[in-house]
C-alpha cells in the first residue's frame, strides 16, 4: 500500500468524527422560548389543581438538592454521549485497523477504558442517587 492511500484514511477519519460531533452538537435538545410555560399553565395547572401549590417549573422555588440531583443528572448523561462517541471511535479504529496488531490493541484499549469509564459513571449514579434517596431527595426533583 502506498503513504498516499493511508494519508486518504487518516482524511477520511477526521471527516468522520467531524461529522459525529456536529451531528451530536446539532442535534442536543435546546429549549423553546417562544412559549411560557409558567404563565400559560401546562403542567403547572395540573399540579395546582392536584393540590400543590409550589409552582413545579419556577427554579426559584426549587430546592438545592432538586437542583443539585437535576444538574447531576445532566452531566451524567452526557458523560453516556461521550461513552457512545468512544465506542464509535474504537470501533471505527478497529474496523481500519486492517491488520495492524498496534492499531487493533489501542482500539481494544479504547473500548475497554470506555467500558471501564461507563461502570464508573453507573456507579457514581447509584451512588448519587442512594444517598440523596437517604436524604429524602429525589434526583429529577418530583
Amino acid at each position: 500500500m502506498s503513504k498516499k492511500y493511508f494519508g486518504q484514511t487518516k482524511i477520511i477519519k477526521r471527516q468522520l468524527l467531524a461529522l459525529i460531533f456536529s451531528l451530536t452538537v446539532l442535534t442536543l435538545a435546546t429549549p423553546v422560548l417562544a412559549y411560557n410555560i409558567l404563565e400559560n399553565g401546562g403542567g403547572n395547572n395540573t399540579a395546582i389543581t392536584s393540590g400543590y401549590t409550589k409552582n413545579v417549573y419556577d427554579p426559584s422555588t426549587q430546592s438545592i438538592e432538586v437542583r443539585v440531583g437535576q444538574i447531576l443528572s445532566a452531566i451524567l448523561s452526557f458523560l453516556g454521549v461521550i461513552f457512545l462517541l468512544y465506542m464509535i471511535y474504537g470501533g471505527v479504529m478497529w474496523m481500519t485497523a486492517r491488520g495492524n496488531d498496534s492499531a487493533i490493541e489501542k482500539a481494544k484499549n479504547i473500548i475497554v477504558f470506555a467500558i471501564t469509564g461507563l461502570l464508573i459513571v453507573v456507579a457514581a449514579y447509584v451512588i448519587t442517587s442512594f444517598v440523596l434517596t437517604s436524604l429524602g431527595v429525589s434526583m429529577f426533583g418530583l
